[in-house]
């Protein structure tokens, strides 16, 4: 399962044994449970596979988790776009990322 948090940040979720959520569904923050971790394919045990892609490329997902690392070193401009797109979407509602 993909799920876009916009201005090019995809994260990646391998071994879903269920999904919760619908393709195009948006989804907020702590919201909703995307679904459960399983044995697919050729796994030994019950594990999750997590990535994160940045314009199609790769990054430590660990780095991401930390807010003082992103605030860091993402670059200004996806800050801008992110403030940009979650005031245009506040006036519309709560800010949320699409499956």
């Amino acid at each position: 399962m993909l799920l876009d948090h916009g201005a090019g940040l995809i994260s990646l979720y391998g071994h879903m044994s269920q999904i919760d959520v619908k393709p195009g569904q948006m989804v907020k923050k702590r919201e909703w449970s995307l679904g459960k971790s399983g044995t697919t394919g050729l796994a030994a045990g019950d594990h999750l596979h997590f990535g994160l892609f940045l314009n199609g490329v790769p990054v430590n997902p660990t780095e991401w988790w930390d807010e003082k690392w992103i605030k860091d070193h993402v670059p200004p401009i996806v800050w801008q776009v992110n403030t940009k797109t979650q005031r245009h979407q506040t006036q519309k509602g709560p800010r949320s990322s699409t499956i």
